[in-house]
């Protein structure tokens, strides 16, 4: 639905179907009706999603990265020594977790990244 009026647009959405694409597989066409009902009550849930026939084989690994459980950053024994001594050398560790959580590329979160490298390798 793509119109250069945006009431046009809205108005389609919310009363038109979509046409699918012809090369789409009858459950392909199935589950984005039901990610795109109108309605939003059924709309379905995310294990309804992956029990879904277009998606059933692949559910089992998606459902696997899902479990997987990443810890906590900074709470670790090794973590938490390690801002210490950063603390300790005059580095402001608020701007070091902020650094790190936000992925950046800087300085601080490449010292973080290579002191914690530094000290695991030390432990094995």
């Amino acid at each position: 639905f793509d119109d250069d009026d945006d009431n046009i647009t809205r108005t389609r959405i919310l009363s038109e179907e979509p046409k699918y694409p012809d090369h789409l597989t009858p459950d392909a066409v199935s589950l984005l009706k039901l990610l795109l009902s109108k309605r939003p009550l059924p709309r379905p849930s995310f294990p309804d999603i992956l029990a879904h026939p277009f998606l059933v084989e692949h559910a089992p690994a998606q459902q696997a990265i899902l479990d997987v459980k990443a810890h906590s950053p900074f709470s670790t024994a090794l973590e938490k020594d390690c801002l210490e001594r950063m603390r300790s050398a005059g580095v402001g560790i608020d701007a070091v977790i902020e650094s790190v959580l936000a992925q950046k590329c800087d300085a601080l979160a490449g010292w973080w990244t290579l002191l914690l490298e530094k000290e695991e390798r030390k432990m094995l």
